[in-house]
């Protein structure tokens, strides 16, 4: 093994004052983080699932994918809105045999922003996944599976 004399190692050198950087970054707020809160936090928004919020901050916005394995296979009623971009794509179906992905076939709807939808789903298998894609556009969306029958609109 090489050994060092301690008084040869080189001596590091620090400066006397840290460099100047500029400002943080800071991301511009997302507007629509809270657009359909109030609404869901409604009794008359209650669902056997429910998801909302935004599809991100501006500059970092994506697809909001959702899976509940828990709901029963048979009929499914799935009321989706979204508010901000212009238009989102809905994709629902049911669980594959693995229960982690879409089965084939899946259901696609457009739906103009703002706006709202109601669509018919029968699954084979439990579970459901949904998954909202707003094409890069920033925005928001709400989805209830198996709504109450009082169910509100926001």
């Amino acid at each position: 093994m090489l050994r060092r004399d301690p008084a040869t190692l080189p001596t590091p050198v620090f400066a006397a004052t840290p460099p100047a950087y500029d400002a943080p970054y800071e991301r511009p707020a997302d507007e629509w983080a809270t657009h359909f809160a109030d609404f869901a936090a409604r009794d008359d928004a209650a669902a056997t699932t429910r998801f909302w919020g935004s599809f991100g901050d501006p500059g970092a916005v994506a697809v909001s994918d959702s899976r509940d394995a828990t709901l029963p296979a048979g009929e499914h009623l799935v009321i989706g809105d979204c508010g901000g971009p212009q238009q989102v794509t809905i994709t629902l179906s049911g669980l594959d045999d693995e229960g982690s992905e879409f089965a084939e076939p899946s259901e696609t709807y457009e739906l103009e922003c703002p706006g709202g939808v109601a669509l018919d789903l029968t699954t084979e298998r439990p579970g459901i996944p949904v998954r909202v894609d707003p094409h890069g556009g920033a925005g928001a969306c709400m989805v209830r599976i198996d709504p109450e029958p009082n169910l509100a609109l926001p």
